[in-house]
């Protein structure tokens, strides 16, 4: 049971064998083969023997490549560095506190979710919420799920089942955000009051307020820009030299009327003016030109296929969502009168898992795919999502689809995870998964880990028993067994362990968990 992986051939396990029978059939632990490390762990603790025996999976990671959300758009997880606001379980942004690179030689699980594009990739030891739900008995012909949910909970990439298991998107929790300073976003300026300029003793250049009021005319006109928008440098009139990027442009169709008003209006109230004109022969372009506002929409925003949600929007209402989401609709989306249904294309991976994610928010998951031609993204929904023949059941705080596709590849390079506070997990396109926890948990708890530099991070294992890979089939159990006899400064491990991951209430949650 304790070396499966690092004793195949069982040679330790037989040179021990008696002494270990032994300690393992005192108060309460006994022998059951291959079993989840929840129930080994909970043995060790009702019978007292506070160590840690075991492979130590902490490589519960994904491959470079896979894209975690965070509160600028999507980020690979190579790239992911500390101090990054990744969404979590509980629909709210929280700081990467560590990150973690290892090299792994195994097997990786790629999963597929209905509706999803891509597959996501894990280690097997990868733990991803998920929900069973019931199926209806009434069901003789199709696929009628019930909104009651059978089981929640964390369970790992390997042991999940298509068909059976859903895997589930977070709702974001709604704030009440009322402003923002552009100084916050913009360099450079020079502040007089709550007025701001590129230089306040040119009188040429008019100052304009500070202040960004979060209102649904405001929002919408930020979604327009994220569909339609672009910025651009203006040349000088006395040189050739560029100025800062200082032009602002929107195209249209001839026939969007209500747009190009809406644009003007924003504008108008801020002393600019917008000039029309026709570009094609059913296209119009609109061109603002203020270099404070051209840094502002490209700074919160962003060009070209980088286009991405702001950051501020996550903690707007739920009305100056649903208005950034009619902006984006107005520009980029199309309505297909005859299905009742709903598209948005984009080129922005940001833009695409970000639109994904507020739809998410008021309850409906999109389906998306990917155009490898035009590299573009896809998404559709119906409004209308409240029925049972849905790929998609609401269950209040979560959204969930079915697990369609589960494949099982050899791997050998490296892969990589994060530590997040407080909620200990993250989004994964838009998947959630558990990150990395376990031995800081093991270790603030007070038990003692026996592991080996194979699976255990240094970062995070820093007590115990630390073992020499190469050689696990003579080592491993005899330190078992040392450990189980010798005192250990558990109060330092857990001081340590506490104060640097500041996981009290982790720890409380572990206690309960194995109800000590």
């Amino acid at each position: 049971m304790l070396l499966r992986n690092g004793d195949p051939e069982g040679k330790a396990l037989e040179k021990n064998k008696e002494e270990l029978l032994a300690l393992m059939k005192q108060g309460g632990v006994t022998h059951k083969g291959r079993v989840p490390q929840e129930e080994l762990m909970k043995a060790y603790f009702e019978a007292g023997i506070w160590a840690y025996p075991t492979g130590f999976y902490e490589i519960s990671c994904q491959p470079k490549g896979e894209l975690v959300f965070t509160k600028k758009g999507m980020k690979k997880i190579e790239n992911v560095a500390v101090g990054d606001m990744v969404l979590t379980h509980k629909g709210r942004f929280m700081p990467v506190i560590s990150t973690i690179k290892k090299k792994h030689y195994g097997k990786i699980i790629s999963l597929k979710r209905k509706k999803d594009a891509f597959s996501s990739r894990f280690t097997p030891e990868h733990e991803i919420l998920t929900i069973n739900a019931n199926k209806r008995s009434d069901c003789s012909l199709f696929r009628i799920y019930s909104r009651t949910e059978k089981k929640r909970g964390w369970i790992k990439s390997g042991e999940l089942t298509p068909q059976k298991d859903w895997l589930l998107t977070p709702k974001n929790v709604y704030g009440n955000l009322k402003r923002i300073k552009i100084n916050d976003y913009v360099e450079g300026l020079q502040k007089d009051r709550e007025m701001i300029s590129r230089n306040l003793n040119n009188t040429r250049l008019k100052p304009m307020s500070n202040t960004f009021n979060i209102t649904n005319d405001n929002c919408w006109l930020l979604g327009y820009f994220c569909a339609e928008g672009c910025v651009s440098n203006a040349k000088s009139r006395s040189s050739s030299k560029l100025n800062w990027q200082s032009r602002i442009a929107f195209a249209s169709h001839l026939r969007e009327h209500k747009s190009r008003t809406k644009v003007n209006l924003f504008f108008k109230r801020r002393g600019l003016n917008v000039k029309t004109k026709k570009a094609s022969e059913n296209g119009c372009i609109q061109d603002v030109y203020s270099s404070i506002y051209a840094h502002f929409l490209k700074n919160i925003i962003g060009t070209g296929k980088e286009k991405r949600i702001p950051d501020f929007i996550w903690e707007c209402s739920l009305e100056n969502q649903r208005s950034f989401i009619e902006g984006m609709m107005d520009g980029d989306g199309c309505f297909y009168k005859n299905t009742n249904t709903k598209s948005y294309t984009t080129i922005s991976p940001h833009l695409a898992y970000g639109l994904r994610q507020l739809l998410a928010n008021t309850g409906i998951l999109t389906s998306m795919y990917f155009d490898k031609e035009r590299k573009s993204y896809y998404l559709s929904w119906q409004d209308n999502t409240q029925n049972s023949h849905t790929a998609s059941i609401d269950f209040g705080d979560v959204i969930g689809t079915r697990l369609i596709e589960k494949v099982e590849n050899d791997f050998n390079d490296y892969v990589y995870d994060i530590e997040v506070a407080e909620d200990h997990s993250y989004v994964t396109q838009n998947t959630i998964v558990h990150n990395c926890i376990t031995g800081m948990l093991a270790q603030a708890c007070g038990t003692i880990p026996v592991v080996s530099d194979y699976a255990a991070l240094k970062e995070t294992v820093q007590f115990g028993i630390k073992l020499d890979p190469s050689d696990l089939a003579n080592n491993f159990v005899p330190a078992v067994l040392e450990m189980f006899k010798t005192d250990f400064d558990r109060g330092k491990m857990m001081k340590w362990a506490r104060e640097k991951y500041d996981i009290n209430e982790l720890a409380k949650e572990w206690n309960r968990y194995f109800e000590l």
